[in-house]
């Protein structure tokens, strides 16, 4: 079985927190990974448009946002 993420863009950051494989989903505590694609950073829930998505191939929840300059994207290392 494959584990699992929330990912939370929140005012400071995007944050996550990784599941463990098992019968009872449980996470584990999040933790700050990039500052970016927040309030804090210029973007606004209202104007840009945030997505997670696979878009390398690698099975991994990548972050893709639609900012005032063009499309980000965040690819886990």
């Amino acid at each position: 079985m494959a584990t699992g993420a929330l990912v939370g863009l929140c005012t400071i950051a995007a944050v996550p927190a990784l599941s463990a494989t098992s019968a009872v989903p449980s996470f584990s505590a999040p933790r700050l990974v990039v500052n970016n694609f927040s309030p804090s950073t210029g973007w606004q829930v209202d104007r840009h448009h945030r997505e997670l998505g696979d878009v390398n191939g690698d099975h991994r929840a990548d972050i893709v946002g639609f900012g005032e300059a063009g499309v980000w994207e965040l690819l886990p290392s």
